[in-house]
């Protein structure tokens, strides 16, 4: 049964959803509606799933989804994407939050992460910070 998985796993997709890309337009759209039904939104800018949020499309989320206020960036290049997305929306975000596993910490503070969100591998480290 194992040898039977392993042999259609190459056909799985990399990334839950990763094979299903929309536009700017549609991945703000989808934001949008989940706004108007309720509960604030965190929304995660992960470049492994494939959907690339660029700083205008973050900026005008920010901007337009009222319920869109926390924003986790892990992509390579946190510090200087948090910076400008800041200085482009910063009274729109009240959690800029540092998701490269605490690796850049001291710049995407500097840069105006309000926290990190590390993995369990380096707590002792992380915590006197």
């Amino acid at each position: 049964m194992q040898s039977s998985r392993s042999r259609y796993r190459n056909d799985d997709t990399p990334y839950h959803g990763a094979l299903l890309k929309g536009t700017a337009e549609q991945t703000f759209e989808q934001v949008a509606r989940v706004g108007e039904v309720g509960p604030p939104i965190m929304l995660q800018d992960a470049p492994l799933s494939g959907v690339e949020l660029t700083i205008p499309l973050l900026t005008k989320m920010a901007r337009e989804i009222k319920m869109l206020n926390l924003l986790k960036i892990e992509s390579v290049g946190t510090a200087a994407k948090l910076d400008a997305l800041l200085a482009a929306a910063r009274d729109h975000i009240d959690g800029p939050f540092d998701g490269e596993e605490g690796i850049t910490l001291l710049a995407v503070l500097e840069a105006g992460a309000t926290d990190t969100m590390t993995s369990a591998t380096m707590p002792d480290q992380i915590k006197p910070v």
